[in-house]
């Protein structure tokens, strides 16, 4: 490894010359609804207008490890095209978030909801 001084407008850097930056691949991301069944409270997660339930996966697998029963949803429309998603209204996502809810409440444990953006209001 060899590392040089070098100046880049006037601003001294430090810069290693010997191999080139490797290039990251970013990890593939699920982006399917998930239900991970704990030992606790359930806890519904809603993901945000245009989103998917992979945007919420990361904060589901910290409730689970932490004992929650998680169910993160698919609201109507996501995941389809830009066409199908047109013809939802807010009460096609409330049913959405209402068959979640009942997911959650078979297990008989007290539930609790946390969502992106306006989705939240749906809970």
């Amino acid at each position: 490894m060899k590392i040089t001084q070098q100046t880049v407008d006037g601003v001294p850097g430090v810069v290693d010359k010997s191999e080139p930056v490797p290039s990251i691949k970013p990890l593939p991301l699920d982006l399917n609804r998930f239900y991970f069944r704990g030992d606790s409270n359930g806890c519904l997660l809603i993901h945000g207008l245009t989103g998917t339930p992979g945007e919420m996966r990361y904060l589901g697998e910290r409730l689970h490890a932490a004992g929650f029963t998680v169910n993160g949803i698919l609201l109507a429309g996501h995941r389809t095209t830009v066409e199908d998603l047109k013809t939802k209204k807010w009460q096609d996502w409330y049913q959405s978030v209402k068959e979640g809810y009942e997911e959650l409440r078979v297990s008989e444990k007290p539930c609790r909801g946390a969502g992106l953006s306006l989705h939240w209001l749906l809970f």
